[in-house]
């Protein structure tokens, strides 16, 4: 047995869609990392040809590229790169956004906080802004069943504030280490949700199951925020935010889910009383609806 294998096997997922600046930045910090036994798997959804090609160019022999020949969405696409680590013995499984750079520690940290808590089936670091990596993106968080999604605690805080791990039952998607354990009992995320949500799903799932979500504090990573699908269609993440909160409470919150489903139509309609987009983001909420009463789901647009 090599140094390497004494510790946990970890595949790192990263999905793509049309991005290459973002990714070589991502690999390239990766690179850096000190965690000895780990492996890169990039999952294209269905870029542009000249962006694969590019890609392909930068990379060395050692990441795996899966080309998706149509776009999976979030939750597709990386469960086709969570397939391909179970089929290689992963013992975690890390789903990273592409609009990331890491600390040279943060698998080791978060790994540490994994022998620690031998019950905590996901872990995630401390993801501060890229553009103000004192100021704190996303720390824990909680999952609303009122508001049918998951919300982070400490947006705009001061990193250092944060300085032990935290129970939670929710970690943003951005970036999230997950046991083999717990994809072998609750499964991969929902295809249905295709993009927003599955994460707040997934950590639902996750401690409906037994496990505990633990933030690893001493892990840190930093987050672009969100630029590709803003720039694709600033309407978006409306659409599947509103589609997407109703599915999930319908799916997991039982008579609850009336609740949830007035409070967000009124909520929304009263933001969109001052909005200066109410037009057409009306169209796009009242489509969303639609298309939920209908079970229309996974990619819209």
């Amino acid at each position: 047995m090599s140094e390497t294998d004494k510790y946990p096997s970890i595949y790192i997922v990263i999905l793509n869609w049309n991005s290459y600046t973002d990714i070589f930045e991502c690999i390239s910090s990766l690179n850096n990392i000190t965690y000895p036994n780990y492996k890169i798997v990039i999952v294209d959804n269905a870029s542009d040809e000249n962006i694969i090609n590019k890609i392909e160019a930068m990379l060395d022999k050692t990441v795996h590229i899966i080309k998706n020949h149509i776009n999976l969405g979030f939750s597709g696409g990386n469960n086709v790169g969570i397939k391909y680590a179970l089929a290689n013995n992963a013992d975690f499984v890390l789903l990273l956004n592409n609009d990331t750079i890491v600390e040279i520690d943060f698998l080791d940290e978060m790994i540490k906080t994994a022998f620690l808590k031998p019950k905590a089936g996901i872990i995630g670091p401390l993801i501060a802004f890229y553009s103000n990596k004192e100021s704190i993106w996303s720390a824990y968080g909680f999952v609303s069943k009122i508001k049918s999604s998951g919300f982070t605690r400490m947006m705009n805080k001061n990193i250092n504030l944060v300085k032990k791990d935290k129970e939670c039952n929710f970690l943003s998607g951005c970036c999230l280490l997950v046991r083999r354990d717990v994809i072998e009992k609750i499964g991969l995320l929902d295809e249905k949700y295709f993009l927003y949500l599955e994460d707040t799903d997934f950590c639902w799932r996750t401690t409906k199951a037994g496990f505990k979500i633990v933030l690893a504090a001493k892990s840190k990573i930093y987050h672009k925020v969100s630029a590709s699908t803003a720039r694709e269609n600033s309407l978006m993440p409306l659409y599947y935010a509103v589609r997407n909160r109703l599915y999930f409470a319908k799916k997991n919150f039982g008579v609850l889910f009336y609740l949830s489903y007035w409070y967000l139509i009124l909520t929304m309609k009263i933001k969109l009383l001052t909005d200066q987009q109410k037009v057409k983001k009306r169209a796009i909420f009242t489509r969303a609806i639609s298309d939920f009463n209908k079970n229309i789901m996974g990619q819209a647009f």
